[in-house]
């Protein structure tokens, strides 16, 4: 796990509309994380966002709760599609030539 990898899945994570649903198969299928290193990092990172949201007027508690817990629900959801060969992320990476 490089930084520049730490980086890149943060910056997914962080992104409006890619979130979790664009960290989480890149860090296993791009990256080769483990399943429990892409769920947790990107996780971890979307709920970061909470004191932004506390600077902007939101309750902080409240954000932060349901932040977690829709991160969690996310999290689990995405990384078990990935986990279970699906191809949908599969646009993500580039698969070695077969002859």
């Amino acid at each position: 796990m490089t930084v520049q990898a730490v980086l890149w899945v943060v910056l997914l994570t962080l992104s409006p509309t890619l979130e979790l649903r664009a960290s989480i198969p890149y860090a296993i299928l791009v990256e080769d994380w483990s399943l429990w290193q892409a769920a947790s990092m990107g996780i971890l990172a979307n709920t970061a966002l909470a004191p932004l949201v506390w600077l902007l007027g939101f309750r902080f508690r409240s954000y932060l709760m349901s932040s977690f817990l829709g991160c969690l629900l996310a999290g689990v959801l995405v990384t078990l599609l990935v986990a279970s060969g699906s191809e949908v992320f599969h646009f993500m990476y580039k698969a070695p030539p077969t002859f």
